[in-house]
């Protein structure tokens, strides 16, 4: 099947991390003090199930290391290793992922797990981490992805004697307690200091200013409304407090059309410069939503499924489940979108004692199709308020053309400085 609809990213053997190409042009950051480095950028990357992250993450990451659309890699990379990864590897990004079923080992046509052979020699991470009897928690997640975040932005500052900028973070998946905790830590976790934390907040009020003050102008004008629907009020105590109601909602109007005069851009700054905390630096986090319309999404949901099903491999991964003594539903694995499905329709199979069918075998896509569509709203209402992330549309665009967009708006973010968050 297509990389489009591969599996968000997945893990290579072995993180390769050396002298590493001239950056691209969109991938800088801000400058971070008078040595003239520059602040680590951490580029999230979600979206639905089936809605083609892994084709845009593996060309993001060789077009942020300067190797894509005609970029050749540093001359000591040349050779490239037996993986086909770069002789002295020269990554300038490495991918995270965020997918709560591909940290499982043996879980692989489910989560549509993209094998080591097509991820380019790409580093990628918390991919087959768990066995099947293990859980694996969002807090897990944290505790594993940031320090792995810190290191590839370390790495490879401390190879090139601790100049220039560090190695992107390429955080790709769909889970989305994964990513908030990524980005803005857990209950409990290591903070920024006091001041980097005030700067951050001074910087997201603008924000957050424009939301509150139109909630304040609806509820103020609902209540006009509804004080002008009841009857005339007796008394000039009554006149009164209709006047001043009316007096409310006009202000709070007003107020509305003028949110601090932010542009659009100066919002997701404020949004989306937070800061994530690797050892005594600040790095930026830059989210990034890709959808397609819902039929869209949905069609290839369906392909995806089929494939799956129909001599794909997902019974025989979800047999292996039960020969490991797990019942549908009992942990994450068998929790998981397609194999719990699985699963109970084996179970149900052997039951029976009857030969299986192609109706039997429609039956089993249509209960997965339908529990995907409702992971695929979840995943749509979880993200939709959050102003973190910037939405892009990929229905019937050539992933490259995506890609080039996000390094546009990165970059053209890089440019503004981030954004109004700390110097």
């Amino acid at each position: 099947m297509e990389a489009s609809l591969a599996a968000d990213s997945a893990r290579a053997a072995g993180g390769h991390l050396g002298p590493a190409p001239a950056p691209a042009p969109a991938a800088a950051g801000p400058a971070d003090g008078a040595a003239g480095r520059r602040k680590p950028q951490v580029i999230i990357l979600t979206g639905p199930t089936a809605v083609g992250k892994t084709a845009v993450s593996l060309l993001l990451a060789e077009r942020l290391s300067g190797r894509g659309e005609g970029a050749t890699p540093a001359a000591e990379d040349a050779e490239g290793g037996a993986d086909g990864s770069p002789a002295g590897g020269g990554w300038r990004c490495e991918v995270i992922s965020a997918d709560s079923v591909q940290v499982y080992r043996g879980l692989d046509v489910g989560s549509d797990k993209l094998p080591v052979a097509e991820r380019r020699g790409i580093p990628h991470h918390l991919i087959d981490v768990r066995g099947v009897a293990e859980d694996f928690s969002a807090g897990e997640f944290f505790e594993c992805a940031r320090p792995v975040a810190e290191d590839i932005v370390q790495a490879s500052r401390a190879l090139r004697g601790g100049g220039g900028r560090g190695s992107t973070p390429l955080v790709v998946g769909g889970t989305g307690l994964y990513l908030r905790w990524f980005v803005v830590g857990k209950g409990g976790a290591p903070r920024a200091t006091p001041e980097a934390l005030r700067a951050v907040q001074q910087a997201m009020q603008g924000a957050w200013a424009e939301a509150e003050v139109a909630k304040r102008a609806r509820t103020a004008e609902a209540a006009a409304g509804a004080a002008a629907a009841e009857a005339e009020p007796a008394g000039e105590e009554g006149k009164a407090a209709m006047a001043e109601r009316g007096a409310a909602a006009g202000a709070a109007g007003a107020e509305a059309a003028d949110p601090g005069g932010l542009t659009e851009a100066e919002k997701w700054d404020a949004a989306a410069a937070l800061l994530l905390k690797w050892g005594d630096e600040a790095a930026y986090a830059r989210c990034f939503f890709l959808h397609r319309p819902r039929l869209a999404l949905y069609d290839r949901i369906a392909t995806r499924v089929e494939e799956m099903v129909v001599g794909g491999g997902l019974l025989e991964e979800a047999a292996g489940l039960l020969r490991e003594g797990l019942a549908p539903g009992q942990n994450m694995a068998a929790k998981a979108i397609g194999y719990r499905q699985a699963m109970e329709w084996l179970v149900a199979a052997r039951s029976s004692g009857r030969p299986v069918g192609l109706s039997d075998l429609a039956a089993l896509h249509g209960s997965i199709c339908q529990a995907t569509h409702k992971l695929v709203r979840a995943q749509m209402t979880w993200f939709r308020d959050d102003p973190m992330y910037k939405w892009i549309d990929v229905d019937g665009r050539d992933p490259r053309d995506v890609v080039e967009e996000i390094r546009g708006r990165a970059g053209q973010a890089a440019a503004r400085g981030w954004g109004r968050g700390p110097p």
